[in-house]
């Protein structure tokens, strides 16, 4: 009897690619779009931090180099950062940073490869590294929010160990604070 109910599990199963597209495909319901403009895909929350890295890089090359942030010895290329963001002059940003509308750096703070999103606050000398500050997020002084690097050309934001997979990157979602 758990045999059959094993069997009725099994068959509840859908499977995108096996049971519902190779179908489309063959029924001609099932098209392709091809571009040779920059394209990245994002699956998970995680996988957003190393597309906007791609994003940011590809526009530092491009005619929107002016909407990125000015080098200097605190802001490492490429760096993009809100208008109504304020952030200290003592604070380092970048590479591959994007501060959203409102956020507010303190002095001393240092975000890399993360992405800070609208009304987010991070205090004086925190640290964010390979995250994803959310909305109305508050990282307090000293704090340390970090998540372990995703390679730019990598498909994947998780790492395997002792045979567990784990997401990679920190996200803070939104109103958290740390």
């Amino acid at each position: 009897d758990d045999d059959d109910d094993d069997e009725n599990k099994k068959s509840e199963v859908i499977r995108l690619e096996q049971d519902i597209l190779s179908d489309m495909a063959d029924n001609k319901q099932f098209y392709v779009y091809e571009t040779k403009d920059f394209w990245r895909q994002i699956k998970t929350a995680g996988s957003a931090v190393p597309a906007n890295a791609l994003y940011l890089q590809k526009a530092a090359q491009s005619d929107l180099s002016a909407e990125l942030a000015t080098p200097s010895a605190n802001i490492v290329p490429p760096v993009f950062i809100h208008p109504t963001a304020e952030v200290h002059p003592t604070a380092k940003l970048g590479p591959n940073v994007s501060i959203g509308p409102r956020v507010t750096i303190g002095a001393g703070a240092r975000v890399k490869e993360s992405i800070v999103l609208e009304d987010a606050e991070i205090k004086h000398d925190a640290c964010v590294l390979y995250s994803i500050i959310g909305w109305g997020s508050r990282v307090g002084a000293w704090a340390r929010v970090e998540g372990t690097p995703t390679p730019v050309g990598s498909h994947s934001t998780s790492i395997i160990k002792n045979g567990v997979k784990v997401q990679s990157l920190t996200i803070l979602g939104k109103d958290c604070g740390v």
